[in-house]
């Protein structure tokens, strides 16, 4: 997941497409930085929720941003998610969490979609590759980048009367820029921070230490170390851990080579939930993708 550096308890570097918008979004709302900012987004690879307060110089903002109506919905969480849920929530989850918080209206959008988003970005690449060949090569990337930035999450947005999404090209672009960051940091000794896979270590209290866990990290010569983060809310905690067992079903499946492993990982994921429908996944994806012929019985 993301790009490996594996220095100083460093284990790769990236998260969901949308890491860090959601962190900058409500910072800007409220006229901080994020750099000033002591929050964290603590979660497991894939699955980021911001704490239940958010630090700022000694300060909690977060009640004040949750009770100001026209700054949460300024920008694109507050949109996607609506205040009234995200007070509910007592949090300002990342984006991609909107698939968790209504699995049953995204799934609606996305069956009434023209074609899947794994379908857009097959044809999207093989048209830039293409285009790489006859004209400015970096151009056609650009373009091609841009419009994936656009459609990203495009189904929820429609569902939620969101609008377009925000895109900050001054940012890193995806896990690439994020890798860069790390190496920058690590080969000049220059103290950023970045959101980064690391190994728990008692950062995440509803996980064990070994646990690989998606957190903001100060990156510098001696590597990466995860910042104080505030307590996951309650259902942060039971999204991040049905997840990270969803993930260890995952490990094991590869090791022991076991589609039982392999349907029960499916099957304990948050957005399947059932053997049946797990086991129905497992066989067509083994259908689709030779390379998962070693998943056997048991």
């Amino acid at each position: 997941m993301g790009a490996g550096a594996r220095r100083a308890g460093v284990h790769s570097a990236g998260g969901s497409d949308a890491l860090g918008v959601g962190s900058a979004g409500w910072s800007d709302a409220l006229g901080v930085g994020a750099r000033r900012t002591g929050t964290g987004l603590p979660g497991s690879v894939g699955v980021t929720d911001p704490p239940a307060g958010t630090e700022v110089l000694g300060g909690d903002l977060l009640p004040r941003l949750l009770a100001d109506r026209p700054r949460l919905e300024s920008f694109e969480e507050g949109r996607l998610f609506g205040a009234d849920r995200l007070r509910d929530l007592g949090a300002i989850p990342n984006e991609y969490l909107h698939y968790y918080y209504d699995p049953a209206g995204t799934l609606a959008a996305v069956r009434q979609a023209a074609q899947t988003r794994g379908e857009f970005l097959l044809g999207q690449q093989r048209r830039c590759y293409a285009e790489i060949l006859v004209r400015d090569p970096l151009g056609a990337w650009l373009g091609a980048w841009r419009e994936r930035e656009a459609t990203y999450m495009a189904e929820n947005r429609e569902l939620t009367g969101a609008g377009e999404r925000e895109h900050d090209e001054s940012r890193p672009a995806g896990y690439e820029g994020v890798a860069l960051a790390v190496m920058r940091a690590l080969a000049h000794d220059e103290p950023t921070t970045l959101i980064l896979n690391v190994r728990n270590r008692g950062v995440v209290a509803a996980l064990d230490d070994d646990a690989v866990v998606e957190v903001p990290c100060t990156v510098d010569a001696r590597g990466a170390s995860p910042q104080r983060i505030s307590p996951l809310p309650a259902h942060g905690t039971g999204l991040i851990q049905a997840v990270k067992t969803a993930e260890r079903w995952v490990l094991r499946a590869v090791d022991a080579g076991s589609r039982t492993a392999a349907v029960r990982a499916m099957a304990a994921h948050p957005l399947v939930g059932s053997d049946h429908l797990a086991a129905r996944l497992i066989d067509a994806y083994r259908a689709e993708f030779p390379e998962l012929a070693y998943l056997r019985a048991g």
